[in-house]
């Protein structure tokens, strides 16, 4: 599979290993994916941060929440495990609390935002120290692909391989031969980090 970044390559790519090959969805490689979960909220956080900074200068966040919002964009993404537990409340806090992030939403076509970072917002348990995602979140959890990521499997007497390339513009030289093309629907008019194909 072949596309730009962002078009939910992986997503297809987990989905087909999911289907053919059974252990991949077991409590200790869900287990697995916590941090990332984790860093896809902290992650969509900051970006709702900025935007709103961005987009909506004149309606800042309230000064009761002003510090939880420059803790959360100061947080090293890299060590999701150890911030992550403690900016929990504030980012929990600031979406229930903070309207102009509601509104930053409805513009999100503007900045590159992924859906599933909603759906993680809305929910408690993800939240929780002792977190184990559940298959849903695994397939929507969202990294970046780096290299060529490959299966094999057979269906109805047929082998098949397929290929995951990562979608930004240095990773899909490493490919020579034909793939699908992918494109999410819902994204076809939004702005990306890397805009040409």
């Amino acid at each position: 599979m072949l596309s730009g970044c962002e078009a939910s390559k992986s997503t297809i790519f987990k989905q087909l290993r999911s289907l053919f090959h059974k252990d991949v969805f077991t409590k200790e490689s869900r287990i697995s994916y916590k941090d990332l979960v984790w860093s896809n909220i902290l992650i969509g956080m900051q970006t709702l941060l900025q935007a709103q900074k961005d987009l909506l200068p004149l309606e800042p966040i309230s000064s009761k929440n002003s510090t939880y919002a420059q803790l959360i964009l100061d947080a090293d993404k890299l060590r999701v495990d150890r911030v992550f537990p403690i900016l929990a409340e504030c980012i929990k806090t600031l979406w229930k609390e903070e309207a102009v992030l509601k509104k930053v939403i409805l513009m999100k076509e503007k900045f590159q935002f992924h859906d599933c970072i909603l759906s993680f917002l809305d929910r408690e348990d993800v939240f929780e120290q002792h977190y184990v995602p559940t298959k849903e979140d695994v397939l929507s959890a969202r990294l970046k692909t780096t290299g060529i990521l490959w299966m094999d499997f057979a269906y109805q007497h047929k082998h098949f391989q397929v290929f995951d390339v990562g979608g930004q513009r240095n990773e899909r030289k490493k490919c020579l031969i034909h793939f699908v093309f992918c494109l999410t629907i819902p994204s076809h008019h939004v702005s990306h980090r890397d805009s040409y194909f």
